[in-house]
């Protein structure tokens, strides 16, 4: 398998280290300057994608999130907003990649002036109505341009992955980051042991999944963007039986979502929305621009 010409989306190294072939067919790659993994060929994503069935995976039906979907999204970033209120406790916050507006209303309650930027019209739509006080803009950072240094944080969990662009992501979010402002991400590690465990199989090996983020390619955005690495943890996030059962009913693997579909059938609605603890790989990462 030859992918000796295949440049690297974020340094633009040339990349030949070829790591495995995931379920869906695909390749993943590593670029050996920035540790970059990322998926070759980039299979087409439209926008109409996230907004036609991309929320069904969360139980949403006719515009509508059940009511145990909503406590455990606002469960995980209420430890979000809180973990970042220890670095900055008020002031303009942008989350990129907004979804329905559940970082938002949690900021927005301790204090902070929220802004969000989704791809989604339909996810966009739904953020408005549940904020009012918030800022909601459908778009990308490019077509919303906002004015530079406008934020204390940036937040964005879940997004990264999704970026084709990584190098011109990065500029544009550095460029929108007062001096002093943090980021905070939380993104899948394909060095978590979950990955290691499950392998081609990982959860978090999606098709709309194209980008992965390393210990190491962190390191690399810090040094060619002007910012100071604070911190690095593993975090797990909060679910439940139905909604992780609905997850991998849409985006696999198979056989887990058999067994939780079976499980679903025979536990009480009070027991399949008992919220407990998973932890699945991903990565909080606190980074602070240099002034």
């Amino acid at each position: 398998m030859n992918d000796k010409n295949i440049a690297c989306p974020l340094c633009g190294a040339t990349v030949n280290l070829y790591k495995r072939t995931l379920n869906y067919g695909l390749r993943l790659l590593i670029c050996p300057q920035c540790d970059l993994h990322f998926i070759s060929p980039f299979p087409p994503i439209a926008q109409e994608f996230y907004d036609q069935n991309y929320y069904r995976s969360w139980g949403m039906i006719n515009d509508v999130l059940p009511e145990h979907v909503k406590l455990l999204k606002e469960k995980n970033m209420r430890k979000h907003v809180k973990h970042i209120a220890k670095f900055i406790s008020k002031g303009d916050v942008l989350e990129v990649g907004c979804a329905l507006g559940s970082f938002l209303k949690v900021a927005h309650e301790e204090g902070f002036d929220v802004t969000g930027v989704d791809l989604s019209v339909q996810a966009c739509e739904i953020a408005k109505k549940e904020n009012p006080a918030a800022k909601v803009f459908q778009g990308t950072l490019e077509t919303v341009r906002f004015e530079p240094e406008s934020f204390d944080v940036i937040f964005m969990s879940d997004l990264i992955e999704h970026i084709p662009e990584p190098f011109l992501f990065w500029e544009e979010i550095c460029k929108l980051l007062k001096n002093n402002g943090i980021i905070c991400m939380i993104t899948p590690d394909p060095g978590h042991w979950s990955c290691m465990l499950m392998g081609s199989s990982w959860v978090h090996f999606k098709e709309e999944h194209l980008v992965f983020f390393p210990k190491n390619t962190v390191n690399w955005v810090c040094q060619n963007f002007g910012l100071n690495f604070i911190e690095f943890s593993h975090v797990v996030k909060y679910t439940d039986i139905a909604y992780f059962s609905a997850q991998t009913k849409q985006f696999g693997p198979k056989s887990l979502a058999f067994g939780l579909s079976m499980l679903s059938r025979i536990l009480p609605q009070k027991m399949e929305e008992f919220l407990f603890p998973l932890p699945l790989g991903e990565a909080r990462y606190i980074l602070r621009k240099l002034v």
